[in-house]
């Protein structure tokens, strides 16, 4: 969708967008908190309300495979023994 493209990346307080997706049909985007005129929409990425176990087992690298950037702090890692 090339729309939800357009959208920035955030986690946190910045996030205030939900979607909701209907592949091949429906694509509906909401605030999730109240926004001002010319204010940012922010989506994101991992931590989605529809996004499954991505909001718990995506890192950085993997965001930056996926999506090509690096979230600013705090960043996420695996470490594994």
């Amino acid at each position: 969708v090339p729309l939800y493209d357009l959208l920035a990346h955030g986690n946190g307080p910045r996030h205030n967008t939900r979607h909701n997706v209907h592949y091949g049909r429906t694509f509906k985007l909401e605030t999730n908190q109240f926004v001002e005129a010319g204010q940012e929409l922010i989506n994101s990425y991992n931590q989605c309300s529809n996004c499954g176990d991505w909001a718990d087992s995506v890192t950085t690298p993997e965001m930056f495979r996926t999506f090509g950037f690096v979230e600013n702090y705090p960043q996420r890692y695996t470490i594994r023994d």
